[in-house]
């Protein structure tokens, strides 16, 4: 408000002088006043300067994407999920003469042993029909005394070269079943070892 008074004040004062003043001189100070006043108004209106005008302030840096595949394991709940346990393959239609069985064992060194307390379902005489049904054959059986011997073997699927041999010892009396694995390959070891085991828990 002081702005367009000051403005209104000094276009007056241009106006008067313009009347006392040379028509050369008048058409100068015509031409004052106009820019003066244009000036005062100018200064009163709000700034015409927006903030668009201005340099602006860089944005912000974007969010890092998400991980693919879903939420964040904060918790490292992940990586403590056990691995699927694999699966050993073996071959339905294995053989094996009984002299090559024979020479095998002998040659071979113990792979595994140990000792394990059955708890079968069915009768012992029903054990070889029961590792049949997971391809592990019987080469041979027998009882004496308290004591009934096995001797199975099994061929990995897919690798016919592999031979895997175990002789088991159960102590009817007890239940305690005594193993012994040998192999050609050391690989597929645990995982059958691991399958007389089941067999001989359920």
């Amino acid at each position: 408000a002081a702005a367009s008074s000051a403005g209104v004040a000094s276009s007056a004062v241009l106006t008067v002088a313009l009347s006392d003043a040379p028509s050369s001189t008048a058409s100068c100070l015509t031409s004052l006043a106009a820019l003066a006043a244009s000036f005062f108004r100018a200064f009163s209106e709000p700034s015409s300067l927006t903030t668009a005008s201005l340099p602006s302030r860089p944005d912000a840096a974007p969010p890092p994407p998400a991980a693919a595949g879903g939420g964040i394991d904060l918790l490292g709940l992940e990586d403590a999920l056990p691995a699927p346990a694999a699966a050993l393959a073996l071959a339905p239609g294995a053989s094996l003469d009984p002299a090559v069985f024979q020479q095998q064992w002998g040659a071979l060194p113990t792979a595994d042993s140990w000792q394990h307390r059955t708890s079968l379902s069915v009768p012992l005489e029903q054990l070889s029909a029961r590792f049949g049904t997971r391809h592990v054959k019987t080469m041979a059986f027998g009882t004496v005394g308290d004591a009934s011997k096995f001797y199975f073997f099994a061929r990995e699927a897919g690798a016919a070269d592999t031979l895997l041999l175990c002789e088991l010892v159960v102590t009817r009396s007890t239940g305690v079943a005594a193993a012994t694995i040998k192999a050609t390959a050391p690989a597929p070891v645990p995982l059958f070892s691991s399958l007389v085991r089941e067999l001989l828990s359920s």
